[in-house]
């Protein structure tokens, strides 16, 4: 392990070491780079208790329908040799039977969707077709397991062939058969429904992202009817829903003006926002309760959402710095993280940089470094850590020279002292030096990457204002 080093009076060339971190229990998002291709899908996910995983069931480009688990690092097949291929299917996990229990779903064949109306369950080895019986085929419909009751409660759904119907019908699970228990409630809905066990209380917790207004969006169901409940305040949109047994809290994502992630008291309907969403937008899958985090899916990355955790994962929005310096210039670089409060710490060339000499600012958000030498050319760059992942800022690219031959006036590129001195050779000069990386054709100073398109627009207008 290399020692953090300071630029001394006279710099000498370094090398290696880069940040490693690990996620850290603190940090409310983490992100990880495994994915699994199912999920370019409608995959639908829940958690095994059996297998102490959150379980998906997706498909690639073609083929059957895959059965993957997540143990918190990456995800592994378990099946693949499932039913047919299908979007939209309703998934829940039958912890008194250890199965998983899948309904509904559809398929396109020659263009037509097609909503087979078919009930599947998997006992950890092998699917097995075990009913056709009892809903009418559809796609998007929510499904959860009462775990005091031991039923799988389906509601919801739609379908657009061979005509269009949005169902508001329940139906109940028992392990054998199916049981229609409310073929129609004052539940209007046009949209995506979630549900989920919601085991502080005991009841199925019913929402739909869509409703006429003034029809309650979140209802709770008891074995035996519909009982809505309040929306909660300024929440107008929700994208997913996971409750989480370890805190008795609903976690979503949603809109109250712009999208964020929020925890709601399912006794009080108090929503607590509890980050705001930055970038991309997981899909939910289900809560695991033996590592106590929501996992999540994009099409890039596998997400886990720590209810106890305070710290916000960041992001740079601001960088700048670099390019060419004479021999004894002053180098300045900036950066900003958003997120929770942290910690900075510049590096040059990978080694991480400590106050003192010529270098100010290494633990801070602006970084200066005086009495440039030549061994100081390479870049630079920020690393952010505040109990999440440790964040590294993009590369400030740094040429220090002698007294540079560019000469006093910018557009002057070849420095020549011919009349007029500004010419055509000034933009092959640009171009050569554009192409051979020189960071003083970073003309305007910032950009990602650091010479761009905008670089020429700088370097014209420069030429056209013409040297002193």
């Amino acid at each position: 392990m290399r020692i953090p080093r300071r630029l001394g009076p006279a710099p000498a060339a370094v090398c290696g070491a880069v940040f490693a971190g690990t996620v850290h229990g603190q940090c409310v998002w983490t992100e990880h780079s495994a994915w699994w291709p199912g999920f370019y899908h409608e995959t639908t996910g829940t958690y095994h208790a059996g297998l102490q995983r959150v379980v998906a069931v997706g498909y690639l480009n073609t083929g059957p329908l895959v059965t993957a688990a997540w143990n918190g690092a990456a995800w592994a097949e378990l099946d693949t040799d499932g039913q047919s291929r299908r979007d939209g299917a309703a998934i829940a996990y039958d912890a008194a039977r250890q199965r998983l229990v899948l309904f509904g779903g559809y398929f396109v064949s020659g263009g037509t969707p097609s909503y087979p109306a078919e009930t599947w369950e998997w006992d950890g080895a092998t699917w097995s077709l075990v009913s056709t019986n009892g809903p009418a085929g559809r796609s998007g419909a929510a499904m959860a397991y009462d775990e005091v009751r031991h039923r799988a409660v389906l509601y919801g759904g739609a379908r657009t062939s061979p005509t269009s119907s949005s169902f508001t019908d329940t139906w109940e699970w028992d392990g054998s058969a199916w049981h229609l228990v409310a073929a129609s409630d004052p539940l209007r809905v046009s949209g995506q429904q979630f549900l989920v066990y919601d085991s502080g209380r005991a009841r199925v917790l019913l929402y739909m992202s869509s409703a006429i207004a003034g029809v309650a969006r979140f209802w709770d169901w008891d074995g035996a009817a519909w009982a809505p409940r309040d929306n909660p305040s300024g929440v107008s949109e929700m994208l997913w829903l996971v409750f989480d047994s370890a805190r008795n809290r609903a976690v979503f994502v949603g809109r109250a003006g712009a999208y964020g992630t929020w925890d709601l008291d399912t006794t009080s309907m108090v929503a607590t926002q509890r980050s705001s969403v930055t970038s991309a937008i997981p899909r939910g899958l289900a809560f695991d309760p033996a590592r106590a985090v929501a996992v999540c899916q994009d099409y890039f990355s596998t997400w886990e959402f720590n209810g106890a955790g305070t710290a916000i994962p960041g992001y740079f929005s601001q960088f700048s710095g670099g390019g060419a310096f004479d021999a004894g210039a002053t180098m300045t670089f900036h950066a900003h993280a958003e997120g929770s409060p942290g910690q900075y710490r510049w590096r040059h060339n990978n080694i991480p940089l400590e106050d003192g000499g010529r270098v100010s600012g290494a633990t801070t958000e602006t970084l200066t470094v005086t009495q440039a030498a030549p061994d100081d050319s390479g870049w630079f760059d920020a690393v952010f850590s505040n109990g999440c992942a440790p964040l590294v800022s993009q590369r400030a690219d740094v040429q220090v020279g002698p007294v540079s031959t560019w000469g006093a006036c910018y557009a002057n590129c070849d420095n020549s002292t011919v009349a007029p001195v500004l010419n055509v050779a000034d933009f092959t000069c640009f171009l050569t030096r554009y192409v051979a990386g020189d960071p003083r054709t970073n003309c305007d100073g910032g950009g990602v990457p650091a010479l761009n398109v905008q670089d020429f627009s700088c370097f014209l207008a420069k030429y056209a204002a013409g040297c002193p």
